[in-house]
Formats: structure tokens, sequence, C-alpha cells
């Protein structure tokens, strides 16, 4: 018996979140999406897309600090 596992491009898996391959890109390197190499490609399987889906990654935009922002109103 084998068993597959389906694997996505940066792209790809941006479609199925709603989201840029840059954002996934960004979040792949800050550790929040894992993410496996093969050769020169680096791709994320498609259960870590769903288990993003359905628990989230990333700073949402209401708790972000920007930093034009004065250190009193962080």
């Amino acid at each position: 018996m084998t068993s597959s596992i389906s694997l996505k491009s940066f792209s790809e898996a941006g479609e199925i979140l709603g989201v840029s391959a840059f954002t996934i890109r960004r979040l792949v390197n800050a550790g929040e999406i894992h993410s496996v190499n093969i050769g020169a490609r680096v791709l994320i399987s498609e259960s870590e897309i769903y288990r993003v889906a359905s628990q989230g990654a990333g700073i949402p935009r209401s708790r972000r600090v920007h930093k034009s922002e004065p250190a009193a109103t962080r």
C-alpha cells in the first residue's frame, strides 16, 4: 500500500489560503508554516495548508505594531 502526500508551491498554497505567494514565503521564513525542500524547490504539504487554514498563522492586522507609531501607543 502506498500513500501519497500532495505538495504545493507557494503560489498554489497562497491561492488556497487567499494570500499572496510572498505572504506564504514570509510565514515559512518565520517558521509559522512548515515546508519541505525537494532539490531546489520549497514545497508545502496540503495537510499543512489545511492546518494553517483552520488554526491561522501570522499576526492579525489589528495587533500589528507599526514602526511609525510612537512608543507610548504600543
